[in-house]
């Protein structure tokens, strides 16, 4: 995915459906009929465009006060669907239910800022209802001095979402920004949902 929200993309961040050229997110857009009256004394016609797609953005940062230094390994977001077929009036229709894809970013292991995002997931998604099966899983590992310890977070989206969001519509932006505090043995994460 490109077009982040702060940053570059990570090198190593896959992608998987809506894919264009270069392998990157394509972004399906249309716009509503426009009535052109007859006769028209104005050459140009406005067409406004909007997403059809919905956009999922994973970041992660340090809690500034940490001693400790943080790298993230790997994050996956499991079981989104990814073929359907699209229709003016009906929108974002399941091709195929037994389709499920994973959004994940892999090694290498990045260092987390302290209290600064780091988005390592952006990627475009068919509009669909959130459902419990669908799980974000997030592997960092805490190193200080010689010592190093992995951990394993994994949360459903439906409870990422609890409140705020029951599906990914089109245009919106659905974000999740995890804060890791090692020295509190505490994860914490806040769940959004913008008009993209």
């Amino acid at each position: 995915g490109q077009n982040l929200q702060e940053g570059a993309p990570q090198e190593n961040e896959k992608n998987a459906g809506f894919t264009g050229i270069g392998g990157t997110d394509c972004d399906v857009m249309r716009s509503d009929a426009v009535a052109v009256s007859d006769p028209s004394t104005t050459p140009v016609v406005t067409f406004n465009f909007g997403h059809t797609l919905a956009k999922l953005l994973v970041s992660v940062k340090a809690n500034k006060a940490t001693p400790y230094t943080i790298s993230v390994d790997s994050i996956c977001v499991a079981d989104l669907y990814s073929t359907g077929t699209y229709d003016h009036n009906e929108g974002w229709v399941v091709k195929d239910s037994s389709n499920l894809v994973n959004y994940y970013y892999t090694a290498p292991d990045t260092t987390v800022a302290a209290d600064k995002k780091m988005y390592f997931v952006e990627s475009l998604v068919m509009p669909q209802n959130i459902s419990s099966t669908q799980m974000l899983t997030l592997i960092y590992t805490v190193y200080s001095g010689s010592y190093s310890e992995e951990f394993t977070y994994k949360a459903s989206l439906a409870d990422l979402f609890a409140g705020k969001a029951t599906e990914f519509g089109k245009g919106k932006s659905y974000s999740v920004h995890f804060t890791i505090a090692p020295e509190k043995n505490i994860i914490s994460f806040d769940a959004g949902v913008t008009i993209w």
